[in-house]
């Protein structure tokens, strides 16, 4: 799980992704306070590549599924961008 600034931005969307998914880790979760949203990146290949990708708005639940079980997290206090 990512808490993305704008100046790691770039980084966090491309090259750790990229790292994450070709090292297998299962879920990758992107919390972006300038778009006001989470996105779940999962299903990873050796190649890189996240093959599906959740959108899910501040204010939504997070619910992150995890080897037969759910966390939640409740994205309603999450700080939202004024612009």
């Amino acid at each position: 799980m990512e808490i993305i600034s704008l100046s790691t931005r770039d980084n966090d969307f491309e090259k750790k992704l990229r790292m994450h998914a070709e090292c297998a880790i299962p879920l990758y979760v992107i919390i972006d306070p300038s778009g006001n949203s989470c996105v779940i990146h999962s299903n990873p290949t050796r190649t890189g590549v996240y093959t599906d990708q959740e959108k899910i708005p501040f204010g939504e639940d997070l619910v992150l599924p995890l080897e037969g079980h759910e966390i939640v997290v409740k994205t309603d206090g999450f700080p939202r961008s004024e612009g």
